[in-house]
């Protein structure tokens, strides 16, 4: 792996790895350590995509994805008529 790296010869993500990571991880992998990321450019990346992710998820953003759902009379439950048995 050293080799491929010092030849300037990328290794692919890993499946499912987030394109913000792998970019991370090419910055860390710079021949010249110069040009490599700083630790504290690292965090700040990571700091950067956690908050995006955060408010990707919010519960407001979630409310406001219900707003946009067309609902169906056919996909509710109805209710059973009550009885009392006295």
């Amino acid at each position: 792996v050293v080799k491929l790296i010092l030849q300037g010869i990328l290794l692919c993500p890993p499946e499912d790895c987030p394109a913000y990571v792998y970019s991370i991880m090419a910055g860390c992998w710079k021949t010249d350590p110069l040009d490599r990321l700083s630790f504290e450019e690292i965090c700040k990346q990571f700091r950067r995509e956690t908050q995006k992710e955060e408010a990707d998820t919010s519960p407001i953003k979630d409310c406001r994805k219900l707003g946009q759902l067309s609902l169906d009379m056919d996909d509710y439950l109805l209710p059973k008529c009550a009885t009392s048995q006295l």
